[in-house]
C-alpha cells in the first residue's frame, strides 16, 4: 500500500495522498504531497507508511466529527460574528441618550485598553482560549466537532475570530476618541471569498510537529535533535507570532534575527511570563542577552525546517537560507604538554578529598579517547569490552550521540590501562552502577552538564586559576587536545582520526562500509597505541584512584 503513495522526484521521494471526494472542501487541496528526504526506496516506502497511518487517522477523525461544512461557510459564520460585534458597539456608542462622565469615560477606556492588550497579546502567544467558546458555539451551529480543540480548522478559525474582534476594538477605541465612523466596510474576514476554495498555509506550531516526527520516525534524529528544533520553532513563534508558514518571508526571518538577539537566557527568571514586546520595552543587562550563538544555531535549525517546507511546496523559497547571525563562540584551546603536567599534579591527583573515582578518571579518559564529556557519562560498565582482541568502550546506537558518526568503538589507550581503567570499570560491576562515571548522576542536572561545571567552574577556578582565566581552556579542551596531538604531533591519518573521535568523515567518500572487528584492530595499532603527549609522564598516577571510597 505504501509503495503505492511514493514518487520519485530528481530531489528524492515524495509522499502524495489523494483527498476522498467528500473531504476536499475542507482540506482545501486534492491531494497532499511532501518531500521524505530520501533517494532510498527501502526507506521512503517505511516513511510513506507513517504518513500514510497519520493522514488516514486525521482524514477519518474529521468524518467522525461530521466534518459537513466548507470553510467558506466556517468563516462566513466568523465574519457574522465579529458584524454583530462591530455593529454592537457602534449602536451602544450612538444610542446612547446622555454622554459618558469623565470618570466612566476614563474608565470605559482603560477597559478597552485592557481588552486589546489581552486580545493582542493572545495572538502573539497563539492563545486562543478568550474565543474558545465563541468559536465552539460557531461549529456546533455548522453541525461540525471540535474534536480535543487543537485542530488546525479549529486554530484557524479561533486565530481569525481573534483577528477580527482586534478589528471591532480598534472601532470602539476610535469612537472613544470622538471620531466619527460612519458607511464604513465592515470587518472582512480573514479569508476573502475568492480564495476560500484553496486552504491558506498551516501555521508554524502545526508544521514543526509534522517535520519533527518525519524526522524521528525515519530515524534521522534523536530526541536532543528534536528538542533543538521544537525550541527554535518556540523562539520564532515567540518573537513574530504563530503565522502560516507561507507569511515568513526574508524581511520577517530578519526581524526574528534580530528580536532573538534582544531577547533574556531562557533561564532567567525574572523575565518568564513576559510577551516579547513587553521583553523588548525592558533595559535589559548586556549579560542577560541570549548568545549569539544559540541565535545562530536557533537560524540553522530553522533554515532546515523552511528547506524542508520548500520540498512540501508549502512555501516557494527558504527564507533562513542567507540570514545569518555572526556567533560569538570561541573554539577551545589544546593544552600544552607543560599545562597538562601542571594538571595532573594538581590537587585532584595529589590528595583532595571531597571528589569521586569518576571525578578522577573523567579527565584522562577524555584525553586518551578524544571522547565527548556527554558521551562519556553516558558509558555502563557493560560496554568497556573486548573487540577483535582489543579492548574499546563500545558507544551503542541507543545513546544520544551527535550524528550516526559517534556510533562507534574506541580503542583504549596503553596509558588508561596501565593506569587501571580495566580494574575500576571491574569495580563498577560489581558495585552494580548503572553508569561508569556514577559521580555524576543523580538529582535533576544532567551529567555532563554536571561533570563540565564541576570541571570549569569550580574545580579550576579554586585549584588552577590561571587556567580558568582562559575561558577557551575548559573540560571540551581535553577532545582538542587528543585530536592535536594525533593530527599535528604525531602525523595520523585525518579520515582514521575522525573516526576515533566521531567527526564526520571529511576524506573518506564513500566509502562507508568497513568489516567492525578490522577497524578496531586498526584503529588501535595505527591511531590510538601511536598517540602520545610529548614528554609527559603520568607514572605518578598509577593506582592513584583507589584513594577514593565513592565511584
Amino acid at each position: 500500500m505504501a509503495a503505492n503513495h511514493i514518487i520519485l522526484r530528481p530531489s528524492g521521494y515524495f509522499f502524495r495522498f489523494t483527498i476522498p471526494e467528500p473531504l476536499r472542501a475542507v482540506v482545501g487541496r486534492r491531494e497532499l504531497r511532501f518531500s521524505l528526504g530520501t533517494h532510498l526506496k527501502t526507506v521512503a516506502v517505511r516513511l510513506a507508511k507513517a504518513c500514510y497511518y497519520q493522514v488516514s487517522r486525521l482524514l477519518s477523525r474529521h468524518g467522525r466529527e461530521g466534518m459537513t461544512a466548507t470553510y467558506e461557510q466556517i468563516s462566513e459564520a466568523i465574519r457574522e460574528e465579529i458584524r454583530e460585534a462591530r455593529e454592537l458597539t457602534i449602536a451602544d456608542h450612538t444610542e446612547r441618550r446622555e454622554p459618558l462622565t469623565e470618570s466612566c469615560h476614563r474608565s470605559t477606556v482603560r477597559a478597552y485598553e485592557n481588552l486589546t492588550s489581552d486580545y493582542t497579546e493572545a495572538l502573539a502567544r497563539a492563545d486562543y482560549s478568550l474565543v474558545h467558546g465563541q468559536v465552539e458555539r460557531i461549529f456546533r451551529g455548522l453541525g461540525l466537532g471540535t474534536g480535543d480543540g487543537d485542530g488546525y480548522l479549529f486554530r484557524r478559525a479561533c486565530r481569525e475570530l481573534t483577528e477580527g474582534m482586534l478589528e471591532a476594538l480598534e472601532v470602539s477605541n476610535r469612537l472613544l476618541a470622538g471620531e466619527v465612523i460612519r458607511d464604513e466596510p465592515t470587518v472582512s474576514a480573514v479569508v476573502p471569498a475568492a480564495a476560500s476554495e484553496v486552504a491558506p498555509a498551516p501555521v508554524i506550531s502545526e508544521m514543526i510537529e509534522q517535520f519533527i516526527a518525519g524526522r524521528v520516525s525515519g530515524q534521522r534524529i534523536n530526541s536532543s535533535t528534536a528538542k533543538q528544533y521544537r525550541t527554535a520553532a518556540d523562539q520564532l513563534i515567540h518573537v513574530v507570532g504563530d503565522l502560516p508558514v507561507n507569511q515568513i518571508d526574508f524581511m520577517k526571518a530578519c526581524e526574528a534575527r534580530d528580536r532573538m538577539l534582544k531577547m533574556p537566557k531562557g533561564n532567567l527568571g525574572e523575565y518568564r511570563g513576559k510577551t516579547c514586546e513587553e521583553k523588548l520595552d525592558l533595559d535589559i543587562p548586556e549579560e542577560d542577552f541570549v548568545r549569539a550563538q544559540t541565535v545562530s544555531q536557533r537560524l540553522v535549525s530553522l533554515g532546515t525546517f523552511f528547506s524542508w517546507l520548500v520540498d512540501t511546496e508549502l512555501v516557494s523559497k527558504n527564507p533562513f537560507q542567507r540570514v545569518t547571525c555572526k556567533s560569538d563562540k570561541e573554539n577551545y584551546e589544546a593544552y600544552s604538554v607543560e599545562e597538562l603536567t601542571a594538571l595532573f599534579s594538581s590537587p585532584l591527583y595529589t590528595g583532595l578529598s571531597n571528589v569521586t573515582r569518576s571525578h578522577w578518571w573523567l579527565p584522562l579518559i577524555l584525553l586518551h579517547t578524544g571522547m565527548r564529556p556527554g558521551e562519556l557519562v553516558q558509558v555502563r560498565p557493560s560496554d568497556v569490552k573486548e573487540i577483535d582482541g582489543v579492548m574499546v568502550i563500545d558507544l551503542p546506537r541507543e545513546f544520544t550521540l551527535k550524528n550516526k558518526r559517534a556510533v562507534r568503538a574506541i580503542p583504549l589507550h596503553p596509558t588508561l590501562l596501565d593506569l587501571g581503567f580495566l580494574e575500576f570499570t571491574e569495580e563498577a560491576t560489581r558495585r552494580g552502577q548503572d553508569r561508569l562515571m556514577a559521580g555524576f548522576t543523580g538529582g535533576k542536572t544532567p551529567p555532563a552538564h554536571k561533570a563540565s561545571m564541576w570541571f570549569n567552574r569550580s574545580y579550576l577556578k579554586t585549584h588552577l586559576p590561571e587556567f580558568y582565566a582562559n575561558h577557551r581552556k575548559r573540560l571540551y579542551s581535553f577532545r582538542h587536545t587528543f585530536q592535536t596531538f594525533a593530527l599535528s604531533e604525531n602525523s595520523l591519518p585525518l579520515e582514521r582520526v575522525q573516526l576515533v573521535v566521531g567527526h564526520e568523515r571529511t576524506q573518506m567518500g564513500s566509502t562507508d562500509s568497513y568489516d567492525a572487528g578490522l577497524r578496531v584492530g586498526k584503529l588501535f595499532s595505527e591511531v590510538v597505541s601511536k598517540v602520545e603527549f610529548g614528554e609527559l609522564d603520568l607514572g605518578h598516577l598509577k593506582g592513584g584512584w583507589r584513594h577514593f571510597d565513592k565511584l
